[in-house]
């Protein structure tokens, strides 16, 4: 097993693939999601409890991906993620809690940028590490004369 995904057959088995980063996003805008509803709807701000609501939807969000979107074949390549897989996605996820709670704390003018920042920059390295991955698998197919 490799830890970063080299080719198409990697991605769900190795640490690392390019769905990871997607992850940091995720975590990124569920922890805006849920900070803005407890603070306009509840007036509660920042709360260290926080932390276990970011690991606990990194944790159902894993389950949703794994069980759910597996069964209705929405998957990729339909198969499960392996358990270093879901754990590292687990890390990326709640990684991008944490850079939210970072974010909510800056002043607003900077709050945007980061969050353009962090929403652009994941999706950008995402959509380059999978171009490289399948452009690579399609390199190392043997050419049909």
């Amino acid at each position: 097993m490799n830890i970063i995904a080299r080719c198409k057959e990697d991605v769900g088995i190795s640490a690392i693939d390019f769905f990871t980063f997607i992850h940091i996003t995720l975590g990124y805008l569920i922890f805006l999601a849920y900070y803005s509803t407890f603070y306009l709807f509840f007036g509660i701000s920042f709360n260290p409890s926080y932390f276990g609501l970011n690991l606990l939807a990194a944790i159902l969000w894993e389950t949703i991906e794994n069980f759910i979107l597996y069964e209705i074949k929405l998957k990729y390549d339909h198969r499960r993620d392996t358990k270093i897989n879901s754990f590292t996605d687990i890390l990326f996820f709640y990684l991008g809690g944490l850079i939210g709670m970072y974010t909510i704390f800056l002043k607003l003018h900077l709050f945007f940028i980061n969050t353009l920042i962090v929403l652009s920059g994941s999706l950008i390295i995402t959509d380059i590490y999978a171009l490289i991955i399948l452009k690579l698998k399609e390199n190392k197919q043997p050419s049909k004369s």
